[in-house]
């Protein structure tokens, strides 16, 4: 979200977003990038976990952005009918 923030300011910054009710309310604080504390049964999701099809589903919000593709040419014309699939979905249970 803030790639230029160096690590050790994070926490401050998180501190400062969480005054801001859309982060406090919506926000997702990760735990590891690629695999998960071992050994905890309570913990925050991974990015992975996240960014993967699982959390949309459990969380109910889904959301494809292929606006990136504009203007390119894309080989796999699979990955556009996936994304005019899941706006297609979205529209039908009223999502904007």
């Amino acid at each position: 979200m803030y790639p230029g923030v160096p690590h050790h300011r994070l926490p401050r910054l998180h501190a400062f977003l969480s005054e801001v009710p859309e982060y406090a309310e919506k926000g997702v604080v990760v735990a590891g990038h690629l695999v998960p504390a071992s050994g905890r049964k309570l913990r925050n999701p991974t990015v992975i976990e996240v960014l993967g099809p699982e959390y949309g589903r459990r969380t109910g919000e889904v959301f494809v952005d292929d606006s990136v593709l504009e203007g390119w040419e894309v080989v796999e014309e699979r990955i556009l009918e996936q994304g005019e699939a899941e706006r297609r979905k979205g529209a039908a249970a009223g999502e904007t």
